[in-house]
């Protein structure tokens, strides 16, 4: 496996979104936001269990750090990691009120694993290792450049975007004011993912799903494919938690598993928060008609072998590469990216 960009944050965009910069071995980036986050991007699908604070040390020096053991203080914490199978990457966060201290080089050392414990380093999803260790040095701007706190993925963060959209009444100076608390996308234009267009219709963000002949509920319930419903609300409700038909291998497998070994068995359809651990959105994910740059077919090939049997969703028997919207990749991709964020804030049905 191999790490194929790092990147950290310049600044800001008027709705308060990272503007990310790529960092390069054996060069010292200048002028990296004090309260940036940090991106990291892999040719090959993670295994989640793997993505770990961990595998990294970010330190305000230059010295090598060549291993975990190494990585003394003083050093940069992070939140939890957040992945983000779509375009495989990991990305770091400061905590609340953190920062980089001002006009100081930084390394960022990327470790390979050290050993067979799982303690160190990222792997991929079928245990493979990163090919080597990954250096990036930065320096931070000086005193009183633009630093903000970038939120995390979250309950409370979807519900907050949410409810400041609901109370705009359609003011679009309102809404431009809510844009920065969608974390990573997480909102549509009026914030709710989840809510279907007008009055009626499937939640939006499985509208590509919704089809006559797939998860759409009819008079027939035998008509939708492998039980599952993502056509209303009530149907979603009932796909989190609940483990995949083609994932159900061994003793127990039809309990959710949150770190499964190997990866893929018992997987949940929606496993809240985790992205990388819900098997609906791989279908969508394998799936060449969704993606303006799609992974490798090597990769996707390796995927679906080990872990995401089946057809792709959409399946082509819909209609040839249609994607989640019909003919239009661009669209799709936002689309599946709307869905990673959706669980990656939670996979909330309802903001009280």
């Amino acid at each position: 496996m191999r790490l194929v960009r790092a990147e950290a944050v310049t600044g800001y965009d008027p709705d308060g979104r990272p503007i990310y910069i790529e960092l390069r071995e054996g060069e010292l980036t200048p002028e990296i936001a004090q309260s940036g986050s940090l991106r990291l991007t892999f040719d090959r699908f993670l295994l989640p269990i793997q993505v770990i604070r961990q595998a990294v040390c970010v330190r305000p020096s230059l010295e090598s750090v060549p291993n975990l053991g190494a990585c003394q203080a003083p050093f940069q914490t992070f939140t939890e990691p957040a992945y983000d199978p779509v375009h495989r990457q990991v990305t770091f966060r400061l905590s609340e009120g953190r920062r980089h201290l001002p006009n100081t080089a930084y390394r960022l050392t990327v470790f390979d694993p050290e050993d067979d414990d799982g303690e160190t380093g990222f792997r991929a999803f079928d245990g493979a290792t990163l090919d080597r260790p990954y250096v990036f040095d930065f320096n931070t701007q000086a005193e009183g450049g633009e630093a903000r706190d970038e939120l995390e993925p979250g309950r409370d963060a979807y519900c907050a975007a949410i409810d400041c959209f609901r109370s705009c009444d359609g003011d679009e100076a309102c809404r431009a004011e809510c844009r920065p608390l969608c974390v990573d996308g997480a909102c549509f234009g009026e914030g709710d993912l989840l809510a279907p267009r007008g009055l009626e219709g499937p939640p939006r963000v499985f509208e590509g799903c919704s089809l006559p002949g797939c998860h759409r509920a009819g008079v027939d319930a035998s008509d939708l494919s492998m039980g599952l419903d993502l056509s209303t609300l009530q149907g979603v409700e009932g796909a989190i938690g609940r483990v995949a038909h083609q994932t159900q291998t061994g003793a127990g497998a039809d309990r959710p598993s949150l770190n499964p070994d190997p990866f893929g068995r018992a997987m949940p359809l929606i496993d809240p928060g985790n992205p990388g651990n819900s098997y609906l959105l791989y279908k969508l994910v394998v799936s060449t008609a969704n993606h303006i740059a799609p992974p490798s077919n090597d990769e996707l090939r390796r995927l679906r072998a080990a872990a995401i049997p089946g057809l792709p969703m959409p399946s082509a028997l819909t209609g040839p590469g249609r994607g989640m919207v019909a003919g239009d990749v661009e669209a799709s991709q936002a689309q599946l990216e709307r869905l990673s964020a959706w669980i990656a804030n939670g996979a909330v049905l309802n903001c009280p």
